[in-house]
């Protein structure tokens, strides 16, 4: 019923330190080794991908507008990208705000924290922590926007607030694998 739930809300609001996490081991370089127990995820055009700890499955109905999407036992992931030219504001800092609000406003009410920069694959990105509630549940998402030449790529993992903390780290590490093919 729970991951019901979760699943279904997901679709509604969705627009490391050398330990072992499910596969991913996070490093204090900020790097993420992978193994070959993990999975790589291809979006629908092939231009980029996503690495998924052991466990975590392809979803399909997640939102209908992201190029890759996947569960895990408890929490969710979804790759959004936004070619830079056809955005009003394709400031890194500009789209992360706004991307932050637009959760917070097709939710019930919510809080975003301050954002931090982060690298990805070499390339500058902006990591948050957006706190909201969709239908009377609890939902903390970890929002991670990466500038490319061309694109802003949105890596949104999210679980239940109670599941967050026990899952932050393997959606740091998770965030960190994003690449353009």
């Amino acid at each position: 019923m729970r991951r019901t739930t979760l699943f279904v809300m997901a679709a509604l609001v969705v627009v490391g330190s050398g330990c072992k996490l499910r596969g991913l081991r996070g490093r204090s370089d900020g790097g993420v080794s992978i193994t070959s127990s993990n999975r790589l995820l291809v979006s629908k055009d092939g231009r980029f991908s996503l690495t998924v700890p052991a466990g975590w499955t392809q979803a399909h109905s997640l939102n209908e507008s992201a190029g890759i999407q996947a569960r895990g036992l408890d929490g969710y992931a979804v790759v959004l990208s936004d070619v830079k030219e056809d955005l009003s504001d394709s400031s890194l800092e500009g789209f992360s705000r706004g991307r932050a609000q637009a959760i917070i406003t097709n939710s019930n009410g919510g809080k975003m924290g301050p954002s931090s920069e982060v690298m990805i694959g070499g390339r500058r990105a902006l990591q948050r922590e957006i706190n909201a509630t969709v239908k009377g549940m609890n939902i903390t998402y970890l929002l991670t926007v990466v500038e490319t030449t061309k694109h802003l790529h949105q890596v949104l993992c999210w679980a239940a607030k109670s599941r967050f903390e026990g899952n932050r780290a393997e959606f740091e590490a998770i965030s960190a694998t994003l690449k353009e093919n």
